[in-house]
Parts: C-alpha cells; structure tokens; sequence
C-alpha cells in the first residue's frame, strides 16, 4: 500500500484502533469501531512518514565509538546539533544587539530580518525520489514546491525573490548495467535540467546560482535540492471597525470557526503517496503516479494573487499542500486551533472517479490553504475571480481536538490531534565510528603541463556549465546585480549572486552555496566544515562582511542546512552498513556524502555597481 509504516508503527496504530475509549466515540460517530478507515490510515501514514516526521533525524541513538571506546546515547541530532546549535548562535546574537533571526523551525520557511522594510524568507529542500523516477516532473515541482514554502510562510504572500539549486548525478557517460527500472544518468540530468528551467523560467523566478556534481554513487538517486527566497514586510496593516492593526507577518493565527479555503490548482490523482514513497528505497514497483504534474503558470497566478490577498488582510494565515496535501495542511493548521471540519464533496476535481482519501492525500500541485475569517470570505472570493484563481470554501477549524472529514454526509476520517501529530513512537538506531582506512595518492612527476591542464578542464567535475547556466533565466524580475555569468564576455562564472532588494537603495543580499561530497569518505566533520568554509569565501568574495563583530552591526547572514542519508537501520544481512550511515548522517545515495549550505546576506555598506 505503500505506507511506509515499519512494524512498530503499526502496532501502535492497531493498539489506537483497540481503546474503548476510541471504539465508543467512533462508534457514536458511525464510523467502523475496532479499525480505521482507508483515509484514517493512509492520513496517518503520510503524516507520519520519514519525509515529514524526520524520524530518523529525531531517533535515539546508541553511539559507540570504536577508536576510543567512547558509548553515548544521543536523543534527537536534530535537537542536540542543528537546533541546539541555533540556539546557541541566537544567545550570541542577542547578546550584542543584533535582533535579525526571527522565526525557525516551526514553520514552511525561515525568517529573518534584513532592515526596517525587509524581511527574508528562505527555503530549501529535496526532490530526489520524484527525480529518479520522472526527472523532468521531480524538478519542477520541486521548485514550485519550494516556491509555495516561503508563499504560505506566517499570514503568506511573499514576493519570491530567487531560485537555487545543487545537483548530484551519476556520469552522463555512465556504462555500467542498469537495475530495472532505473533510468540512465544521462536522462535524468537532462530531465531535471529542462525541470528547473521550465519551473523558474515560466513562473517568472530569477534562478541565480548553483552547482553540479557528478559521481557514480549517485546513479542510482540523483540529489536535486531546490533553494528558494523570498521577501515580505514586517507587517501588514489591517483596517477594521476599530482603526489600522499591524500584524506581525511572521506570525500564523486561527480562532475557531475560521474558514478553510483551497486556492489554486485541481486536485487529481498525481502525487498521492508522494510523501511515503519519497520515505522508502525505490525499485521497479516504486509508483510513478507519485510524481506530481507541474503547472509553472497556475502557480504564478496564485502567487500573485496571494501577496495581494495577504496584502489587504483577506488571510489570517496559510500554507501549501504539499507532502499529505490537504491531509497535511489541514492537520498541521488543526494543530493551532485545535480541530477542524472537512467537505470533501466540495474540492474541484480535475477529473471524476477519486475515491474521498484519495481527494485528502493527493499532492497534486500549484495548491495553497488559506485561514480566512468568516466575514472577509467574500471579498477574498471576489478578488480570487477578478485574478483568475480557483477558490473554494471546504471546512470550517474547531478546537474539538479531531481532524473530521466528510464526503457529503457520510463521515470518512475522525483523527485524534494528539495521536496524528505526537503518537508516532520514536525510532532507535545504533551507530559506531571506525575510522576510515586509504592509502596516500602517489603523484608522479609532471613534464607537461599544458596537458595535464587541459585533462582536468575535461574532467565532469571541472568543466565548464556555461551551456546548462544558459537555459535559466536569472535577469527577471531585474534584481540580480552579480548573475551567474559576468566579465566582458558574459562568460566568468561567479562565486556568489548579489541581488538588490530595491531599485532604490544600495542594499541586497548575496547567495552562495558549498559542497565537497569526496571530502565524507574520510571525514564528514572535515566535509561539513570545508562546504561551509567555501559558501563563506564566496560571500566574502562579493564584498560581504562578517556578522556580529559588534554590536548591532546590521549584517545579517543565515544558513540552510540540508542532509540525505541511505538506510540507518542496521540489518545484518539487509544493510550492514546501517551503524556506519547513522554515524555520518552527510551521507547520500549508496555510497556517498554531502553537506549543502546556502549563505545570505544584507550587503552592509556596499555599493552595488
């Protein structure tokens, strides 16, 4: 069924099913008492997934370190390293006056503060699954799928700035035998490329920078992260009965009784079990139904229509529907208000013939759910018709402390709050550190070096992405001030994009990325730090200055991280190396590491030229 549910997770769900408590209620309802029904499961499954619970990223571990006999258990390297990190940066920041990091972890996007005017919301994520399949669907709506993050951030409606993305594929000239299923690397690098342009270019997002690496390892998944940023002002001022409200546009809230509206595209059976087939391995029966259908200018008129919405106070809050659809969107806002209502009956359709959890866990794209109280729904209708934008009331939110869905008059899921957001048990995984063994390379003695130059600049790895920058547009919306290729021909790639924020000030921000996978296979510390070194140099090298030198300096620099990892549950027989993956986590693919950093900065006291 592709639930993607171990056995432990099941058992949980079949020991919710068996309370009295649970029976009776359900019971009362009309719903079947001793199981759940096929939405209740496939809901559950979704939001419980590995691509929206992160479960292994949050799992407790047993570390054992094998050089020095160090034991410890590590619960959660989410919050012991990436959060805990953050935390300590915030104390440090807020130390020295400096108030720029406003809002993480706990929404679609980061936010922080640029300026008085200005606040940045910044975006990355993965589309590897999807792209092994369908490279060309997997890549656009990945970055539309970006795009709707930073969009449906706090109230919603930001003003997207820019697109980014770091690509990992096998060899294009790849000779080996392929496994069923699997597509040539060559295809799947020539998919996603068209993906990211036809996905940037027709939706009018400038994509900036990037970059591309080639290795074998990666033929079997390619990584596609997809970057996007994204600008809205502090506040929205709101006209009411009472006067002008400032309200924060960071900030989501919902009173019970608001309504649940879907804008955008049609729902279909495109991307359903998308979330739980990206959680899993693929292979030959892995369902390509699970890539969605990209739309560039359904999701270009929604935006539009959104910033202008958010603008007017029309919205209390929003989100996107991507991974679960409206089964996640609506359950993730439930979690605010406490409960919700749901009309199936009333969600447009692109053709007949779904079934009710179908219609709630389709991933179909170009979607967004919007908060909007009772008394502003008419106007926002209004303006959805005058912008050309699909509109529709579907459900009410309530504070019953239940996720209710109904089709027409027949009740479909009735999903505990607490049970879908908090009742997944917590993994356990073993890992242990043996360091790696390989011999020092032997250089020979090098009389040529104009050939040895001209090998290297032959080399996948060094050669020239003239030809793939070329197919992107990164001059719309005319902000990029250093693009992706200058000089006096057009032709030097450059270390980082600078763009303006206005047209009429001298303020951007600059964005720069780092990867060296090949440095994991002897140290993924030495691989993160040398990945993080490198997107600093490149914003240093477009003038950028460091933060927090002093106080309320004014430079503001943040960070995305992201990780991919294979397997790091240990079999002994299904995947040895299970121990090993849980320890690097910046592992990819099958053999492989990564770490990702995008860097962005408010250029302090620089003239752009």
């Amino acid at each position: 069924m592709v639930l993607a549910l171990n056995l432990e997770e099941m058992k949980v769900v079949q020991a919710h099913y068996a309370n009295p408590s649970t029976q009776a209620l359900r019971q009362q309802k009309g719903l079947p008492a001793d199981r759940p029904t096929d939405a209740e499961l496939e809901v559950i499954a979704q939001t419980w997934s590995e691509h929206c619970k992160h479960k292994e990223f949050n799992a407790i571990i047993d570390y054992h370190n094998r050089e020095t006999g160090e034991r410890k258990t590590i619960t959660s390297l989410f919050k012991t390293y990436i959060k805990g990190a953050t935390d300590r940066v915030r104390q440090s920041l807020l130390a020295n006056g400096n108030h720029w990091l406003i809002k993480v972890f706990n929404d679609n996007a980061g936010v922080v503060r640029l300026n008085d005017r200005h606040l940045l919301v910044w975006k990355v994520e993965t589309h590897n699954s999807p792209s092994a399949l369908d490279p060309y669907g997997g890549a656009i709506t990945g970055i539309l799928g970006n795009n709707r993050d930073p969009l449906g951030t706090g109230i919603g409606g930001r003003r997207l700035l820019f697109n980014t993305n770091v690509l990992c594929f096998g060899s294009p000239n790849y000779q080996q035998p392929l496994l069923s299923g699997q597509l040539h690397p060559q295809r799947i690098f020539s998919g996603v490329r068209h993906g990211i342009e036809d996905g940037g270019n027709k939706s009018g997002v400038p994509t900036v920078n990037g970059a591309i690496v080639f290795d074998n390892r990666y033929s079997g998944k390619p990584l596609v992260y997809c970057g996007t940023g994204g600008l809205m002002p502090p506040y929205y001022e709101v006209s009411n009965e009472n006067g002008t409200t400032q309200m924060p546009t960071w900030e989501k809230n919902i009173q019970v009784g608001d309504r649940i509206m879907m804008a955008g595209g049609r729902v279909g059976k495109d991307g359903i079990h998308g979330a739980t087939f990206s959680s899993i391995e693929i292979d030959e029966h892995s369902p390509a139904s699970a890539v969605q259908i990209g739309s560039p200018i359904t999701q270009k008129l929604l935006g539009d229509f959104l910033v202008r919405a958010c603008a007017r106070g029309l919205v209390r809050c929003s989100t996107d529907n991507g991974a679960g659809g409206l089964s996640s969107s609506i359950g993730e806002l439930a979690t605010i208000s406490g409960g919700a209502e749901v009309q199936l009956s009333q969600v447009p359709l692109k053709y007949s013939g779904l079934q009710p959890w179908e219609i709630f866990v389709s991933e179909s794209q170009e979607r967004m759910t919007l908060v909007v109280a009772p008394e502003q729904a008419e106007g926002l209708l209004q303006l959805a018709q005058y912008m050309e934008v699909e509109l529709t009331d579907i459900g009410y939110f309530t504070n019953s402390g239940y996720l209710a869905v109904w089709y027409e008059q027949q009740p479909v899921a009735l999903l505990d709050m607490h049970f879908l957001h908090e009742g997944v048990p917590q993994k356990y995984l073993s890992a242990e550190w043996v360091a790696p063994q390989w011999d020092e390379p032997e250089i020979s003695a090098i009389n040529d070096y104009t050939d040895l130059i001209i090998s290297l600049l032959q080399r996948e790895n060094i050669c020239s992405r003239e030809w793939v920058i070329r197919q992107y547009d990164h001059e719309v919306k005319g902000k990029t001030i250093v693009k992706s290729l200058m000089g006096e021909q057009g032709k030097c790639p450059q270390d980082a994009a600078v763009l303006r924020l206005d047209f009429d000030s001298y303020e951007g921000i600059a964005v720069s990325n780092g990867i060296i996978p090949r440095y994991g296979d002897i140290s993924p510390y030495q691989m993160s730090a040398g990945a993080f070194d490198e997107a600093v140099r490149q914003i240093i090298s477009v003038g950028g200055s460091l933060p927090n030198c002093s106080p309320q300096d004014g430079i503001t620099w943040s960070v995305n991280d992201n990780f991919c990892v294979p397997d790091s549950v240990y079999d002994p027989i299904g995947n040895p190396d299970g121990k090993q993956n849980s320890r690097h986590w910046y592992r990819c693919a099958k053999h492989y590491t990564i770490w990702l950093r995008f860097s962005t900065f408010r250029l302090h006291r620089a003239r752009i030229v």
